[in-house]
């Protein structure tokens, strides 16, 4: 497993993203796991509305998942 630095790095450059590596840092910012259809994961904020929806297919997210990610980081302050 990267480190939360690491995974932050990736996202400010854009990189595309592991699995493992997104759900990570959506933990790490406090958002909770909720069950979609089929290989979808929704990740919501307890207190924010937004609800992130990721499409699982592979082991690698596809670049708009990052660019979404790069959305959260910069609400987040962490650059």
């Amino acid at each position: 497993m990267a480190d939360i630095k690491v995974i932050l790095q990736k996202i400010q450059r854009g990189e595309i993203l592991k699995v493992q590596e997104a759900e990570a840092i959506l933990k790490h910012w406090g958002y909770l796991y909720r069950p979609g259809k089929g290989s979808h994961q929704n990740w919501k904020h307890p207190i924010k509305p937004k609800i992130l929806t990721i499409a699982v297919h592979g082991k690698e997210l596809p670049r708009y998942i990052t660019r979404e990610l790069k959305k959260l980081m910069e609400e987040q302050n962490e650059t």
